[in-house]
């Protein structure tokens, strides 16, 4: 399985503090990484998290979008995209995205998170929760969850929007998803974390 580690200017220190939980929590050396970023990302910034990767993941790869960072969420769409492409077309297998503010909690995660969603047989597999926000679906799926190796061609269409892919594509992925207790979902806020 590919894992997937978007980051920006913005949270780079906490794609940093992400690589170095993966490398203490034990390597993850039969699986690979893409990192990815936008171009106006400092390139020594960018080559520092891949060295670190490259310490935990079989192999590793950066991938870049084509613009400047926009910000949330067109930023994050624009990320999603240029990597699902990527993958899509070249390495044609299913990946799991993980924002650098997840928190792997157990060695061999990214193990299990793969051997459970090679059991389940759905394209997405993620954790599903409910929405009560005016103006968004009821129920979605987490954003950090295994996409299938086609998600360019099913998600893509859902990230040219002001929302969110996760938010936009919510009744297309949960209708072929399975809602797994093994990636957790809390949202908190700036400086006032989920309790």
């Amino acid at each position: 399985m590919i894992c997937v580690i978007p980051f920006c200017r913005s949270d780079f220190k906490q794609a940093v503090q992400l690589l170095n939980w993966i490398h203490e929590l034990g390597d993850c050396k039969a699986h690979s990484a893409i990192l990815t970023t936008h171009p106006d990302t400092q390139w020594s910034d960018a080559q520092g998290l891949l060295k670190l990767a490259q310490g935990s993941f079989a192999t590793t790869e950066l991938v870049l979008s084509d613009a400047p960072d926009p910000g949330w969420p067109r930023g994050g769409n624009m990320l999603f995209l240029a990597v699902s492409k990527r993958i899509q077309e070249k390495h044609r297998q299913p990946f799991f995205w993980c924002d650098p503010d997840c928190i792997p909690l157990v060695p061999a995660w990214l193990t299990t998170i793969h051997v459970e969603y090679e059991r389940v047989k759905k394209p997405f597999m993620g954790r599903a929760y409910d929405c009560t926000q005016p103006k968004l679906p009821p129920r979605l799926l987490s954003g950090i969850a295994v996409y299938p190796c086609n998600a360019f061609d099913v998600i893509g269409p859902h990230c040219h929007k002001d929302r969110a892919w996760d938010v936009e594509a919510a009744y297309t992925m949960l209708g072929n998803a399975e809602d797994t207790k093994l990636i957790q979902w809390f949202w908190g806020q700036p400086n006032l974390p989920p309790t």
